[in-house]
């Protein structure tokens, strides 16, 4: 069945060149710990039901989205074109893109509102939906994935929030004028994986600038949207009043909670 839902592209960066880098075998064992991450966080925790939740109603054993991996291509479907299932697409798509960066597969992508053919039996997932967000997804450079503003018309009873940015949401999806391919720009609601993230090592520390120069240019250009985010936005929220969903990711070789390391 074609319906409208939003769609969310998504690439690991780098992949090939990690694949001919890196120890096979390590590699293997850190692309199956993301995605059986992905796993678990695709649904609410079971303990999310005695705390304060942003979706109190979600049933605890359905996913917030659906998800498709394949190699380094990841593909999430919202569950209906409700304004709270697309919120919930994209509040999973911000603690994966954290997860992700902790393990070491930063990935960039493009969230898109249109129409999308999906057989979850067959696997089968094609439409303008994903095609747009492949397509956003490319023209960026950067490691960061963004909103387009054809999901922001389905989302206008967030609209205010989301502009708001003394609120979660204005939090978790700032406006951003985001770096694309030969020198271009757009400005566009992003999601903000500096948002609540907390890295015992400092944030440069989740980049590995060993590859050529135009990976180190797309590490600078992501470390630049942190600096902006560092000076304009509330980087941490307080933990005991936060709803349990967006609540503080720990990166680091320590048990939690700890300091965040030297900032860029």
């Amino acid at each position: 069945m074609i319906e409208k839902r939003a769609v969310a592209f998504c690439d690991i960066l780098g992949f090939k060149d990690k694949i001919f880098r890196e120890n096979l075998h390590d590699f293997s064992e850190k692309y199956e710990r993301a995605i059986n991450i992905s796993n678990v966080l695709l649904k609410p925790f079971e303990s999310q039901k005695d705390n304060l939740r942003l979706f109190p109603k979600h049933d605890l054993n359905k996913p917030w989205c659906e998800k498709n991996i394949f190699s380094d291509a990841i593909i999430l479907i919202s569950q209906s074109s409700s304004e709270e299932d697309i919120l919930k697409l994209m509040v999973y798509t911000w603690r994966l893109s954290q997860a992700f960066l902790s393990i070491g597969l930063p990935f960039r992508g493009g969230i898109v509102f249109d129409d999308i053919y999906f057989n979850k039996d067959s696997g089968i997932v094609l439409g303008k939906a994903l095609t747009l967000a492949y397509e956003l997804e490319q023209a960026q450079d950067w490691i960061g994935v963004s909103i387009d503003n054809s999901v922001l018309k389905e989302l206008s009873g967030l609209k205010k929030e989301m502009e708001n940015r003394d609120s979660f949401l204005g939090c978790l999806f700032p406006k951003y004028l985001v770096p694309c391919k030969g020198g271009a720009t757009m400005q566009l609601h992003v999601i903000s994986w500096r948002f609540n993230l907390v890295v015992k090592n400092g944030t440069r520390s989740l980049f590995d600038a060993r590859g050529d120069q135009t990976a180190i240019n797309k590490i600078e250009k992501t470390l630049a949207f942190a600096k902006f985010y560092k000076e304009n936005f509330r980087i941490l929220s307080n933990q005991k009043e936060t709803l349990i969903e967006i609540r503080i990711f720990f990166c680091g070789d320590a048990p939690p909670p700890f300091d965040h390391g030297d900032d860029l």
